[in-house]
């Protein structure tokens, strides 16, 4: 049935693991034939990463899609402009007490990090819109490595 069980490590020695239940192949056709996505999806795991926010993939992933569609943003021929849609769309998903998995609809993905966790990266997320509205050259600091 394509369905793969992921391991949830835990935080401390003392907790408990968990799993969940995925599909690969509907996770891997979320982003075919979406160029424009996955340019925006990559920019936003660099963004995670240097920011250093434990924010899963598939969350990343749908809420870039979602944000792209044509009933939200639509796509834009600058990347520019499509990162900041999808970081707007992403701060407002996020900040949503449940986010359905595309691939298993009984994942909450909002359940694999802490609501504090959700609220500060959402925070990071508008701000870092507002001051590249302000000075978009900002935008290189962000990237910066």
């Amino acid at each position: 049935d394509r369905m793969l069980n992921l391991y949830v490590r835990p935080e401390w020695v003392w907790q408990r693991g968990g799993s969940f239940k995925t599909n690969v192949r509907s996770q891997q056709e979320l982003t075919k034939n979406k160029p424009q996505a996955r340019t925006v999806i990559k920019l936003l795991k660099c963004y995670r990463d240097k920011n250093g926010f434990e924010l899963s993939g598939p969350i990343l992933e749908q809420s870039v899609v979602e944000a792209l569609s044509n009933r939200n943003y639509g796509i834009h021929p600058s990347t520019t402009e499509n990162l900041l849609n999808s970081m707007e769309y992403l701060s407002k998903k996020i900040s949503q007490k449940t986010v359905i998995d595309y691939s298993n609809t009984n994942n909450n993905l909002n359940e694999k990090f802490s609501a504090s966790d959700r609220e500060a990266f959402a925070n990071q997320l508008t701000d870092d819109i507002k001051r590249i509205e302000d000075n978009p050259r900002y935008i290189m600091e962000i990237f910066e490595m």
